[in-house]
């Protein structure tokens, strides 16, 4: 298959050359320190113990203080929602792009992380050993030794940066094990409780350098480093001479002292707006949202709920957390209907999983305390016994929607989450000057009872499009992999025709479907939104990726949690 270069350029060079430049300033702040550490008169005497050691843990250590600042850009939620609700007034198509990037910057930081901790415990382990083999008898105070000879281990552990060091890997070991995907997936709440322990790792951070052993000459200027044994042989190893100083002075004997905690010129300001944003969710939280209404489907439920003062934009998403299941976990949902000044809106939540489960036996339970669960009063007394807090709305790609004349949106089971509120509100705000001329929607189901979350939306839209003379707006095609001779059967009878004259059994042809879009839209700029399994969104980005004859172009956005 053809692919066309440019555009795959276009689509992730950007992304690439934000991660590039990154990893660039990361090798460029290593090699600094490095040769500051290497070179540098003040740490001549510490250098001829150690060695390169010494500089290969200072190197990493400022890589790690640069990115333990940069990881926490990316989760201050509140900034980065704002942000790329400026960013798309302003229509800077590259800013939202980078924005997109960020889940995949904050690991990408965490990598660089666990990688640059790797090499800096490597090294003050050999610094360790240098430490105890290499004891300079004649300038004690440059020690960290307390004899030649001394455990290497004692060392270690005799110091406030040994053991704090030891404490902050024991904790990365625990994130990083517990961020793998496979047990991300099954155990959502031992990745979420390990990750609130970095909390502890940045208080450690910060008075990990407290007392270090390593020591750096406080008097140059009295006494030039190796001015007395500059042609004698020592003991330890002595590395080249790379001074060459004008005058040598040899007034008194060389001071040490400790390099100081630098940690916090790194930190400081990223954590302070990370608080500064945890903040401002935290009191926009005090006001609780209620469910009016539940609805359990095979394996989705439904909530229904209001909160005071919320508003959001299609395609964004919230935080919600239960406390009687845990007041500690929050999960991201898609809205599938927008509020409006503190209108209702709706989330859709599949149960799948221990969190999700146990969320819909207590809405089963509070069903089974009821007498009369079909009354509509009691359904609403019901509900409001699950108390429900919610954190957002927060900005998504799928925002991008109401930017392009052209939409082909690609949806595999509960991926239709994102656009069912981009539907929901462009029926209940026809009059708002809409960008759009024409959707394509494309719904991949295994399941025909997933058609009920959406179903009646879908085909209200549809009607009321058709009465508006309006009927080429909406081009819906629904793909089941279930093949059964009564499909349709068991839906609601209002849409049944509607959804059988548009059923197809079996996945799309993704290049017959991307060949008919650009026939009928040549030259056309055309917005691809996919939300669903990973090989879905693969196959898709990969046709966006193709040489089109006649200069129609895709532009790839991808829903990701």
């Amino acid at each position: 298959m053809a692919i066309l270069i440019g555009k795959w350029l276009n689509s992730v060079s950007i992304k690439w050359f934000i991660m590039v430049l990154w990893a660039f300033i990361c090798v460029l702040l290593f090699y600094r320190t490095y040769n500051r550490y290497k070179y540098e008169p003040r740490f001549y005497y510490v250098h001829q113990m150690l060695g390169s050691s010494l500089c290969i843990s200072r190197g990493s250590a400022a890589v790690i203080n640069l990115n333990c600042g940069l990881v926490l850009l990316p989760m201050c939620r509140v900034v980065v929602t704002s942000l790329r609700g400026i960013l798309r007034k302003m229509s800077m198509y590259t800013m939202r792009v980078i924005i997109d990037s960020c889940k995949g910057f904050h690991i990408a930081c965490a990598y660089a992380i666990v990688l640059s901790s790797v090499i800096h415990y490597t090294a003050h382990v050999i610094n360790a050993r240098n430490f105890s083999m290499n004891y300079n008898r004649i300038y004690t105070n440059v020690n960290a030794a307390k004899y030649q000879y001394e455990d290497p281990l004692w060392i270690i552990l005799g110091t406030v940066s040994g053991t704090t060091g030891i404490m902050m890997m024991f904790i990365l070991c625990l994130v990083v094990t517990t961020s793998l995907k496979y047990i991300r997936d099954n155990n959502y709440d031992l990745f979420w409780f390990s990750h609130r322990l970095i909390v502890l790792m940045y208080i450690l951070l910060m008075v990990h350098a407290f007392r270090g052993p390593i020591r750096m000459q406080l008097n140059i200027k009295y006494h030039t480093p190796g001015c007395k044994f500059r042609n004698l042989s020592f003991p330890w190893p002595e590395p080249e001479f790379y001074h060459a100083f004008k005058s040598y002075s040899c007034d008194e004997e060389p001071q040490f002292g400790e390099i100081g905690c630098q940690s916090y010129l790194w930190v400081t300001a990223p954590i302070l707006l990370y608080i500064g944003d945890v903040v401002y969710r935290i009191r926009r939280r005090s006001t609780s949202a209620h469910i009016i209404q539940t609805v359990l489907h095979d394996d989705v439920i439904e909530l229904k709920m209001v909160k005071d003062g919320l508003t959001a934009h299609a395609g964004q998403y919230v935080l919600l957390q239960f406390p009687a299941i845990s007041v500690f976990e929050w999960h991201p949902y898609s809205l599938t209907s927008c509020p409006k000044k503190g209108s209702a809106f709706t989330v859709h939540i599949r149960s799948r999983g221990d969190w999700s489960g146990r969320l819909r036996k207590l809405i089963e339970d509070c069903q089974e305390e009821s007498h009369y669960i079909n009354e509509e009063a009691d359904n609403i007394a019901r509900t409001q016994k699950v108390k429900v807090n919610l954190d957002g709305p927060f900005s998504s790609p799928m925002e991008d929607m109401s930017t392009y004349r052209l939409l082909l949106c690609i949806a595999g089971g509960i991926g239709i989450t994102p656009f069912a509120s981009f539907l929901d509100a462009f029926r209940t705000n026809k009059k708002q000057q809409w960008k759009f001329r024409r959707i394509y929607l494309i719904w991949i189901n295994k399941n025909i009872q997933n058609i009920r979350w959406f179903g009646e939306l879908i085909h209200s839209l549809h009607e009321e499009l058709w009465e508006s003379n309006l009927p080429d707006i909406f081009d819906v095609r629904f793909h089941f992999t279930e093949i059964s001779k009564n499909l349709c059967d068991d839906l609601p009878v209002s849409y049944r025709e509607y959804v059988r004259k548009r059923l197809t059994y079996g996945r799309p042809d993704w290049k017959e479907l991307f060949n008919e879009i650009v026939a009928s839209h040549s030259t056309h700029r055309v917005g691809v939104f996919a939300c669903g399994p990973k090989q879905l969104t693969k196959n898709v980005k990969k046709q966006c990726w193709r040489k089109y004859s006649n200069k129609t172009t895709f532009d790839f956005h991808e829903e990701i949690f």
